[in-house]
């Protein structure tokens, strides 16, 4: 069983290097990852450079539905109404509603009132309140835009 295992690994994708095998234990293997961007194909979050697309988590599994959010209000609304799920992704998709609010407005008071609008959509969600203070502390050091969509990449 074991040897059919690993010979099915062996001619998928994957590519066994050393293999070590002592009784049924491993003790040295390395496996190279395969490429997955070849079933890499749903996201939860697309960003496009002028809006953030959102898998509709309430939509799942049955339909695959992404809603535009071209503005930081749409993104709170999309973040309260449980559109985006899970604190990572909440707290990535909070990071982009900060850019749009960037984009959209040249007054840095303006785009902090959306920050605060973005953490009373999810008022529990810890990710999301870590990725605002995130994206506070680069507006703090004079981040425009650009600096701004730079750190919602790295969130």
């Amino acid at each position: 069983m074991l040897l059919g295992i690993l010979s099915a690994a062996y001619n998928s994708t994957r590519r066994l290097e050393a293999l070590r095998i002592h009784g049924s234990k491993f003790i040295d293997m390395d496996i190279k990852r395969c490429d997955m961007q070849q079933f890499d194909t749903v996201r939860a979050l697309r960003w496009t450079g002028r809006t953030l697309e959102l898998l509709d988590q309430r939509r799942l599994p049955h339909e695959q539905v992404y809603l535009a959010c071209a503005s930081a209000q749409a993104v709170s609304v999309a973040i309260r109404d449980m559109v985006v799920r899970g604190a990572p992704a909440i707290g990535v998709a909070a990071a982009y509603g900060v850019v749009l609010a960037a984009q959209h407005m040249s007054d840095v008071a303006a785009v902090r009132l959306e920050i605060q609008k973005l953490a009373e959509s999810r008022p529990t969600a810890v990710n999301l309140f870590w990725a605002l203070q995130r994206m506070g502390k680069v507006m703090d050091a004079g981040g425009d835009a650009a600096r701004l969509e730079h750190e919602a990449v790295a969130i």
